[in-house]
């Protein structure tokens, strides 16, 4: 619903600081051709590294994803 109405935008570009909104930003990208500015301000991986009680594996396989997302 939110792409349709962004698609009749003329949306350049697109800021967000919130890891969750990354796949609407994408979304919006593929539609309008917007650029994507994340402007991120929490290094996820090392939060996850030193909070998260997963085993090491669990832990490095969430710190790649969000690597991945973000690149």
């Amino acid at each position: 619903m939110i792409e349709l109405k962004l698609s009749k935008m003329r949306t350049k570009v697109i800021h967000i600081h919130e890891p969750e909104l990354l796949p609407l930003a994408i979304n919006v990208k593929k539609i309008s051709g917007a650029k994507i500015i994340y402007d991120v301000h929490e290094d996820f991986p090392s939060m996850i590294y030193t909070f998260s009680r997963w085993n090491k594996y669990i832990k490095y396989l969430k710190a790649r994803y969000w690597i991945l997302k973000e690149t």
